[in-house]
């Protein structure tokens, strides 16, 4: 779960992070339900994360995508998160 601002500010600790927790694991599942603020580094954030996961031939699954990604996702009309046929996408 990724809680709070998705935001340049937090953007370097949290791929770090991220990184860390994804070696070794093929299927990796985000919830986006706690994000209160994204803005544009933050859905590059996304997208990154999820080209590099698929170009390493591993599973991620974007869920419970919430008002406030959606609207970022629709002002940009990014098509990419529809490629993935998660769950709670547009």
């Amino acid at each position: 779960i990724i809680q709070g601002n998705l935001t340049i500010d937090v953007i370097g600790r949290l791929h770090e992070s991220m990184m860390q927790h994804l070696s070794g694991v093929n299927t990796t599942k985000i919830d986006l339900s706690g994000i209160t603020r994204i803005d544009t580094a933050g859905l590059q954030f996304l997208i990154s994360m999820k080209k590099y996961l698929i170009n390493k031939g591993r599973e991620i699954h974007l869920e419970k995508i919430n008002s406030e990604v959606k609207r970022i996702i629709n002002l940009y009309n990014i098509q990419f998160f529809e490629e993935a046929g998660d769950p709670n996408e547009l």
